[in-house]
């Protein structure tokens, strides 16, 4: 049995409500539009419901981080596309492969891999008081091998790991406020969340390799957040998401920040 090491929970949660606070206390801030590109940087933390392609491996969470640099630019009336670049990890485990030379119980995790994606936001309308935009996102995980020895074998063996999925988000964005405050949202979204997990392993000349694939339990989600202007050209946003679902209820934070050039 290969052991794994649980990712630690962020403190991105206490950090929205700090930063709420701490902005609301402030008051408003105008921002400032921008008519180029901002740069910004994301961090996230998720822990998804999955289910996976195999017999006996029962539903678990795919708790996963995220750290990326994000490009934003407009395209005028509160639109917007954007891209990301990062690293994200994953946590995975409790699952057995049988199609290798060794069975392998494996709850080793996963390790990281590099992490691209896109996002757009469209608006639809804008008042004083309310805002409603239509917003999606997708971001793949291109998983990097992680090796590591087989303990409990006479002679040398090793396991290489490697985990790759896709998620995406879209649905609308409500905004109550006109932006130049705290702007607090609401975001219902339909979610696609689906990947694999593949393992290889080495047993002196033998060889093998079984991959598993998943999907989310979880379609549908609702998030709920800030975004806050803290000074003319610098935004942060703090986000917080569910995700219920048959067998459980999935969850993320997310907080970001743009610069404007």
């Amino acid at each position: 049995m290969i052991r794994r090491r649980r990712l630690a929970v962020p403190a991105t949660v206490v950090f929205l409500v700090l930063a709420a606070a701490a902005a609301a206390a402030a008051g408003p801030v105008p921002e400032t539009p921008a008519s180029g590109p901002r740069l910004g940087l994301r961090v996230g933390y998720s822990s998804q419901r999955v289910s996976w392609d195999a017999e006996d491996a029962p539903d678990s969470s795919l708790d996963s981080g995220l750290a990326a640099a994000e490009l934003e630019f407009p395209i005028g009336r509160g639109s917007s596309i954007s891209i990301l670049a990062g690293y994200d990890t994953a946590d995975i485990g409790g699952l057995i492969f049988r199609s290798l030379p060794f069975s392998i119980d494996y709850q080793a995790g996963a390790g990281g891999g590099a992490a691209l994606g896109g996002a757009f936001v469209l608006a639809l309308t804008s008042g004083p008081a309310l805002r409603l935009r239509l917003q999606g996102e997708i971001t793949a995980h291109l998983g990097s091998s992680r090796k590591r020895d087989i303990p409990g074998l006479a002679v040398d063996g090793s396991l290489e790991a490697k985990a790759t999925w896709l998620r995406a988000r879209v649905g609308p964005l409500v905004a109550f406020g006109s932006g130049s405050g705290v702007t607090p949202y609401v975001f219902p979204f339909f979610h696609y969340f689906q990947g694999g997990f593949e393992l290889r392993e080495t047993v002196q000349s033998l060889k093998g390799e079984q991959k598993i694939d998943f999907k989310g339990r979880s379609q549908f989600g609702i998030a709920g957040g800030l975004d806050l202007p803290l000074t003319p050209g610098i935004r942060l946003r703090a986000e917080a998401g569910a995700y219920p679902g048959s067998g459980g209820t999935g969850y993320s934070a997310t907080l970001a920040t743009l610069f404007a050039f």
